[in-house]
């Protein structure tokens, strides 16, 4: 948007009370609002109002309905008359308690959606349910998904693809299901010993995840790294040198781990639930059941490396197709 002539200020939260109030590269402007409490991700940031004042926006984005400063922040909008948009961004959770307050959640936003000029789903699944759970009429939520960075695609055929690697990457909780790829790791390699697992990612399951290789002995087979969220081209690279890329979470909004390995020429091996099943093709992404058993994910694993990787699609959604149905939307919404 910056690169365009738009002037952009990002305002965020900031449970430390260590970082910057204020930053600001070219065009571009980041705010910090204090938040409370600090170790919690239940946080609220009562000073959000006067920095939203001196901003004095055009329109205001807001992003994600997880924490209470979404609807404190819709609220505080709408009796300023600014007009606002919000992405829902909706995730699992490994924890039953959030899980349990959703209804909760749910019953504040569906206060201050009516007075939204836009709602935004990733994909038809994450639409579908936001018309439930809100109860709003379908036409109300545009879906505009998210695109795969260039960096990433620029990786193509940069390393030697190993017919042998398989990768399981995203945040390491539970409910990612990295645990069953793992648990499927004895049976592939009696089927493939040359067989190997990389799960990447960071997040608090890695000491159960670390000790159940070590339980099921497949400490040569199996090994945990991380790539920072922002080396993309280090993601790049390890998804061109994968030859499948496995996605078994109990829960995504839209899945853009398997869209990114699909860009990458990776067979993708996923959980038939959520939004991950709107990615299910008849060659190169296969479903597995939810929850799946074990020996449905080793048989998958297995023919997946026995298959190889498929040639990467010629198209790919950008983060440029993004800002431009970001960008038309906002000029809709301020005419």
């Amino acid at each position: 948007m910056v690169a365009r002539g738009h002037e952009v200020a990002v305002i965020t939260t900031d449970r430390s009370d260590k970082l910057p109030v204020a930053e600001s590269s070219e065009r571009l402007e980041v705010v910090r609002v204090r938040a409370y409490p600090s170790a919690r991700d239940y946080y609220v940031a009562p000073s959000l109002r006067r920095f939203v004042l001196h901003e004095q926006p055009d329109i205001v984005h807001v992003q994600s309905f997880h924490t209470a400063v979404a609807p404190l922040t819709l609220s505080l909008l709408a009796r300023l008359d600014v007009p606002y948009l919000l992405s829902f961004h909706s995730g699992g959770s490994s924890r039953a308690w959030r899980r349990s307050i959703r209804p909760l959640q749910y019953r504040l936003l569906r206060r201050y959606v009516g007075g939204a000029k836009a709602l935004l789903a990733v994909s038809e699944f994450e639409r579908q349910l936001f018309v439930d759970r809100l109860e709003i009429d379908p036409s109300r939520i545009q879906v505009i998904p998210n695109g795969v960075s260039t960096q990433i695609v620029d990786q193509r055929g940069v390393v030697e693809r190993d017919p042998n690697l398989m990768v399981s990457a995203g945040r390491i909780e539970r409910y990612k299901g990295h645990h069953r790829a793992i648990e499927a790791m004895p049976d592939v390699l009696r089927a493939v010993p040359e067989a190997r697992l990389l799960v990447v990612g960071s997040g608090p399951y890695q000491d159960e995840l670390e000790r159940l290789i070590r339980t099921l002995g497949v400490t040569d087979a199996v090994d945990l790294t991380s790539v920072s969220q922002h080396d993309r081209a280090g993601m790049g690279r390890l998804l061109a040198e994968a030859t499948v890329s496995i996605a078994l979470s109990d829960y995504e909004a839209e899945g853009i781990g398997v869209i990114e390995s699909r860009a990458m020429g990776c067979r993708v091996i996923v959980t038939a639930g959520t939004a991950l099943r709107e990615l299910i093709d008849s060659t190169a992404v296969v479903g597995v059941p939810p929850d799946p058993p074990k020996p449905v994910v080793a048989a998958a694993m297995i023919d997946a490396l026995r298959a190889g990787a498929p040639e990467p699609p010629a198209l790919v959604r950008t983060w440029d197709a993004v800002t431009d149905d970001l960008e038309a939307l906002y000029h809709r919404i301020l005419a």
